[in-house]
């Protein structure tokens, strides 16, 4: 399911890295005539993703691949698939990042707002009292 929701890139080497602003670009208003004070810079930060290989080596026999009321190859290929998705999915949640991508939730935490928290960090939003979780606080977030 994450995979419909995430941004899918195309790599050729295992060392993805791109530059994201952390922003912090000023501005302001000022008269036709009047000086343009120094304002605040965007910064760049450099992600770098961790990347490991999903795999499967299932064993059939010739007898099985040849049953032709069965067909094995496409029930294989469903039940590979179907494990694929699911460890993609727990490793975009929870990995550790060895020899899978790491995790967003395998990142700090920290109640603080964007430009207080460190790049990297995500924000942890309380419901306020343990167990008042509901539809609207998720609507919130």
């Amino acid at each position: 399911p994450m995979r419909k929701v995430c941004n899918q890139i195309t790599v050729s080497t295992s060392d993805y890295k791109k530059l994201v602003s952390l922003g912090g670009a000023g501005s302001g208003w000022v008269g036709e005539t009047a000086a343009r004070p120094e304002t605040g810079t965007p910064t760049l930060q450099q992600i770098m993703a961790t990347m490991g290989e999903i795999y499967a080596n299932p064993q059939a026999t010739q007898t099985s691949l040849d049953d032709v009321f069965f067909n094995v190859e496409t029930w294989l290929q469903d039940e590979v698939a179907r494990e694929f998705a699911e460890k993609e999915g727990l490793a975009f949640l929870l990995g550790d990042g060895i020899n899978k991508p790491k995790g967003i939730l395998n990142n700090p935490f920290a109640a603080t707002d964007d430009k207080t928290r460190p790049f990297g960090t995500i924000q942890q939003l309380s419901s306020g009292t343990a167990g008042t979780f509901n539809g609207d606080n998720l609507i919130d977030l």
